[in-house]
């Protein structure tokens, strides 16, 4: 701990000490701390360094009085001496405040900081914490910035994808409530103790496809959404598909008839089209969710949950379709065309709704291995082997589903260009989940969206990736109801 004890103020006040040096004016530190409120004109989120008497802390509130504070001191033990001051005391109840400790600065901002509702984001400091602390200040600042870049990476996520997501999971809840699936029965059915073959629409799948047409009966066929339709071109047929993705260019992959054998796992998120089309086909639909607040809301809303979780670790649909594989009750995983690179100058096997995109209209000066180039060179490339190169976010996308399945207790054996993972027992879920009745979840949530949500509240966190996308809560709240009105 650092702060060693406390003396008064001339005007009475309870000022903390570290060694000889008080954290505030020893005659009116109420002066001193609207002085430092001045600073700011505009309100929003603040993380303030230095939580000392809390003073400064409670002048910020008083002239921003709907901002949100973090308020940050070195170690734990700090803030709990600090809390012995009746300022602090009161700021700790304060719900617009959160006390953080250098250990914890990262949750509390990840955890606390909405920028759809906050705005942007006021790094301060007291003077007098700071020239104590200016080692441990830029060791705090490190962690701040490393948490808003997550906050931002997952902000403009939200801002790119909200307006998509919000609509497909209203259109996708409807198709749910309308879907014949007996979710337990057609788990039930799955032979798990087969090797799930998890299909990624990597380049290798070219090569590697023949393994399962040659062995076809040793495995059960998990296809990611890209991969659908490169198998049916090959005339193998998966035993289930798996897509998250909400856009709408993702219907491409569902063109082809509609096999009723076939298990398809729609995040609630994904294109509501292609759902709808299994949907109305009578093929088997299991719906889920991987975390969207509002697929969250609807699923949990009656206390009993309606829809499974299903993972997608960085946002992929191959650790999607790998953990609906270990939820099913498999304990023996290979990955074909799992690349997360580029081989051969190709970012895709043959046969993806791309290589028929791009082939449809070329010409000889635009055909489809410059357009493929276009795709690949987005983005700065990083050679990995021979004619093989990978980029940043791909890097991001392996390691994370090794991690995934290394927390899932699988481990990996190496096997030429498929990626063979195994486990010693089986992790299958329990599938037994609650019908889903549209309507009532519509007259439920509309009664509780009437007014504007408090921002804590659950409805309130329903429409932040669409708040983000619209750069307005109350844009957003009237959006959602919206959807509800035409559904």
């Amino acid at each position: 701990m650092n702060y060693t004890e406390t003396t008064e103020s001339k005007d009475g006040r309870t000022i903390p000490l570290i060694g000889k040096n008080a954290l505030h004016s020893k005659y009116n530190p109420k002066r001193e701390a609207q002085s430092f409120a001045a600073q700011f004109k505009k309100g929003g989120f603040f993380v303030v360094l230095g939580i000392a008497g809390g003073y400064h802390i409670s002048a910020l509130l008083q002239a921003h009085p709907q901002s949100k504070v973090v308020a940050v001191e070195a170690e734990k033990a700090d803030i709990e001496f600090l809390k012995r001051i009746p300022e602090v005391e009161k700021l700790g109840n304060d719900k617009r405040v959160r006390f953080a400790s250098e250990e914890s600065i990262e949750s509390a901002i990840t955890e606390s900081y909405k920028p759809a509702l906050h705005g942007d984001m006021t790094i301060c400091a007291l003077r007098s914490w700071e020239n104590i602390f200016k080692e441990r200040k830029e060791a705090i600042v490190g962690k701040i910035k490393d948490a808003l870049k997550k906050v931002s990476a997952d902000y403009s996520v939200q801002s790119h994808f909200g307006k998509i997501w919000q609509k497909n999971i209203f259109e996708n809840l409807k198709s749910a409530s309308e879907s014949n699936t007996d979710i337990k029965k057609t788990i039930s059915g799955i032979p798990s103790k087969k090797t799930a073959a998890i299909i990624a629409a990597g380049p290798t799948l070219d090569k590697t496809v023949e393994k399962i047409r040659k062995d076809r009966e040793s495995y059960f066929v998990i296809a990611t959404d890209t991969a659908f339709s490169a198998l049916e071109e090959r005339k193998i047929e998966a035993d289930c598909v798996v897509s998250v993705d909400g856009q709408s260019v993702s219907h491409a992959h569902f063109m082809h008839a509609i096999d009723n054998d076939t298990i398809f796992v729609f995040d609630l998120c994904a294109n509501s089209s292609a759902a709808r089309k299994v949907v109305e086909a009578g093929g088997k639909a299991i719906f889920t969710e991987s975390g969207h607040p509002l697929a969250r809301y609807a699923s949990t809303y009656t206390g009993r949950r309606a829809f499974p979780v299903i993972e997608t670790g960085s946002g992929t649909v191959t650790i999607a379709a790998a953990d609906f594989a270990i939820k099913a009750g498999f304990t023996h995983l290979e990955f074909f065309g799992a690349d997360f690179s580029y081989v051969d100058g190709l970012p895709y096997a043959k046969g993806t709704y791309l290589d028929r995109i791009y082939r449809s209209d070329e010409t000889m000066l635009d055909n489809f291995e410059t357009r493929f180039d276009k795709l690949m060179f987005r983005t700065e490339l990083k050679k990995t082997g021979k004619r093989k190169f990978t980029t940043e976010i791909l890097e991001s996308y392996s390691e994370s589903m090794e991690s995934f399945l290394k927390t899932r207790g699988f481990k990996r054996i190496e096997n030429g260009e498929t990626k063979i993972f195994t486990a010693g027992k089986s992790a299958k879920a329990d599938w037994n989940f609650s019908d889903f009745d549209y309507r009532k979840f519509v007259e439920f949530y509309r009664s509780k969206m009437k007014n504007m949500p408090e921002e804590n509240s659950p409805e309130m966190m329903t429409i932040l990736p669409l708040a983000a996308h619209m750069k307005s809560p109350i844009l957003a709240h009237a959006k959602s109801l919206e959807y509800t009105e035409k559904l």
